[in-house]
């Protein structure tokens, strides 16, 4: 008998399922709620914003936001996942840092959350022409993420995060 690898991909998502169903003493503690519990650690996950002066973006982003900020249970803090303005890559200095200006002066004006940064490709300074630039490349997103180096760790309520 041969399993092709597209097979086998199935039958391994679906393994835990079944094994929930076959006998639901048994069922997945993950995947049970319950309300008394006190969790020990909740963010909001914002990624790929994209985020740029046109088309009402910053407006939509505010609102998302704002959105973030009223949610019953309050996240800890916001987990950037990068992407966060719209091309760093093949833009002038001058769009660049009026893209990050604006990331900033919204996250200012309409977020009280910790953000925590993971860099996209889209955050990273790659115009050709600049390569001599001390800011070329991730330096760049890493001086707007207000970052020590582009890959780290960090620990939020006993949870190991590295990003």
């Amino acid at each position: 008998m041969s399993i092709h690898r597209r097979e086998l991909l199935k039958m391994m998502a679906a393994a835990p399922l079944a094994i929930n169903l076959n006998d639901a003493s048994n069922a997945n503690p993950f995947l049970q709620v319950n309300p008394n519990r006190k969790l020990s650690m909740r963010f909001a996950h914002i990624t790929d914003t994209h985020l740029l002066p046109e088309r009402n973006a910053p407006e939509k982003f505010a609102k998302c936001l704002h959105h973030i900020h009223t949610l019953s249970e309050k996240p800890d803090f916001i987990f950037c996942g990068g992407d966060l303005i719209m091309d760093a890559l093949s833009q002038e200095r001058a769009r660049v840092q009026e893209q990050w200006d604006l990331w900033h002066s919204i996250i200012r004006n309409e977020c009280s959350l910790s953000l925590e940064y993971c860099i996209g490709n889209h955050d990273i300074w790659g115009l050709e022409k600049a390569k001599d630039d001390p800011m070329y490349a991730k330096k760049y997103a890493t001086e707007m993420m207000k970052l020590d180096h582009p890959y780290r760790s960090f620990n939020r309520n006993g949870w190991d995060i590295i990003v």
